[in-house]
């Protein structure tokens, strides 16, 4: 990732994108944080984990995903999720993800958005 002028990689091979781009995300100025449904509150990956890539959105069922909390929650409402997207994937119901939410929480605190 480049940002004025600057490169923000990973430095070790990692098992799955969403590892790979929190390494890169916790190495970004403070007040940053990524757009893109990585960091949407409605988003999350299947609580099986069975791919290394892409992510499930719920943007349609908001009120079903704000009351999951456990793997156990997201399995019960996986099957009525909107599409399936990747990391960088960004569509205009973005909302940011905070702290404790979903199954997977949240990312590294940060302000600054980045598209």
């Amino acid at each position: 990732l480049h940002i004025e002028g600057t490169a923000y990689t990973t430095d070790r091979g990692y098992g799955s994108f969403e590892d790979a781009l929190e390494d890169i995300h916790r190495k970004l100025p403070s007040h940053t944080y990524l757009k893109a449904c990585i960091t949407c509150a409605w988003s999350d990956y299947s609580p099986g984990r069975t791919g290394l890539i892409g992510m499930a959105c719920f943007r349609g069922v908001k009120d079903a995903y704000r009351k999951v909390s456990s793997k156990w929650d997201l399995f019960a409402i996986f099957s009525r999720r909107t599409q399936d997207v990747q990391e960088t994937y960004l569509c205009p119901e973005f909302e940011r993800r905070t702290k404790g939410a979903g199954y997977r929480g949240s990312f590294p605190n940060q302000q600054r958005i980045l598209q």
